[in-house]
């Protein structure tokens, strides 16, 4: 198991379990092509740029191994209210709040060459999140939502 994040904070090692873990560029992973079975990214392309969203998901495809899951948590609510205080929050505070990039993610997941298998929203309290999960494609990227109509599962709807 490998560990990653993107700043230089401590790290944990697990001392027990065959793992390791360390600060990383998201936008150039320095792992072999095809080498992870599994990728978690939890409420970090919010903080991203458009562009750095696309190379961090072109990472993450590199390194899958094909047929390998992708899981990707957003923030992910689709209530005006909510989604006005966000703007306004991450306009005042960049940095901390990011922007709200859950409805233009799908189609940049398949962009890069995998395929949506899942696509669900929850809450933890009142933080409403989306859960992305997508499978490295061994064929060509996917072009657009079309493309993966009617394979997502959806357990909730927005």
């Amino acid at each position: 198991m490998t560990g990653v994040q993107t700043c230089a904070l401590p790290i944990c090692e697990w001392p027990d379990a065959a793992a390791h873990c360390g600060a990383v560029d998201v936008r150039s992973l320095p792992f072999a092509d095809a080498s992870f079975d599994a990728i978690v990214c939890c409420y970090l392309v919010e903080l991203l740029s458009h562009d750095d969203i696309h190379k961090t998901l072109a990472e993450a495809q590199r390194v899958l191994r094909p047929g390998g899951r992708f899981s990707l948590i957003v923030i992910g609510q689709n209530k005006p209210v909510f989604r006005y205080m966000y703007r306004i929050g991450g306009a005042m505070i960049r940095a901390f709040w990011g922007r709200l990039v859950d409805n233009e993610v799908p189609d940049m997941i398949q962009q890069n060459g995998m395929k949506i298998v899942e696509d669900h929203y929850l809450r933890q309290g009142y933080y409403p999140s989306r859960v992305l999960i997508s499978e490295h494609a061994a064929e060509p990227a996917l072009q657009g939502a079309a493309a993966v109509s009617g394979r997502v599962r959806t357990r909730f709807q927005k």
